[in-house]
């Protein structure tokens, strides 16, 4: 007769939760619903942008977007440190995590010695903006006006075009930069909402896109 397997223990490297918070899917909604998942602890990464893939462990570009726990914050003008990806809810003390109770589905499907169920879960169901914000209001109206004005993969190309000499794409992405970062500072002055969550409503800044492209945007 075999002896039941144990079930999998973490080994409490903090390997993953320096790789970055987790995406999020359908069954995470109880958690932003119960408050333990705020839009200040969102990030959104828009279709058309660069992101590593944690389960291929390569760079990809997305095909659709996805919310995911925002890295670590850090204090603006300031050069993140070592750990600047990293889980905003890790801690390092100890390697623990701070929400480790009510945790998403991606960090409870995870096991680094057993990749199984991660890898079955990790492209199904993820959540989306319009998961989160009611699009039938006036917010999910500036937040698609902002992803027709300032499309991720506009961003991308013209960055990807700028590192190579080209310098119409370079003028292009300036102005394009530019602008959205009016767009945001409007916006912000507007409704006082925190930097965090403007992360989550309208995705990375486009001067943060251009940086893996070594392309300088305006501040």
């Amino acid at each position: 007769m075999s002896t039941p397997k144990s079930p999998p223990e973490c080994l409490r490297c903090g390997a993953c939760c320096l790789r970055g918070g987790p995406a999020l899917h359908l069954e995470d909604l109880p958690l932003i619903a119960a408050g333990t998942l705020t839009r200040a602890h969102l990030v959104t990464l828009r279709a058309g942008e660069p992101a590593f893939d944690n389960v291929a462990q390569v760079m990809t570009t997305l095909h659709s977007e996805l919310v995911k726990v925002a890295w670590n914050p850090h204090e603006p003008g300031v050069q993140p440190g070592a750990n600047a990806f990293a889980c905003r809810f890790y801690a390092p003390e100890g390697s623990a995590c701070l929400i480790h109770e009510t945790r998403p589905a991606e960090c409870r499907a995870l096991y680094c010695q057993d990749t199984a169920a991660i890898e079955a879960l990790y492209a199904r169901d993820r959540l989306t903006r319009a998961h989160i914000v009611d699009t039938r209001g006036s917010l999910w109206e500036v937040v698609s006006f902002h992803e027709e004005s300032f499309p991720a993969a506009t961003t991308t190309a013209l960055a990807r075009a700028a590192a190579h000499g080209d310098r119409i794409a370079a003028r292009e992405l300036e102005a394009l930069t530019e602008a959205e970062r009016r767009f945001r500072e409007a916006f912000a002055a507007r409704t006082a909402l925190p930097q965090q969550e403007l992360d989550f409503y309208f995705g990375r800044s486009l001067a943060q896109l251009c940086i893996p492209f070594a392309v300088k945007a305006p501040k």
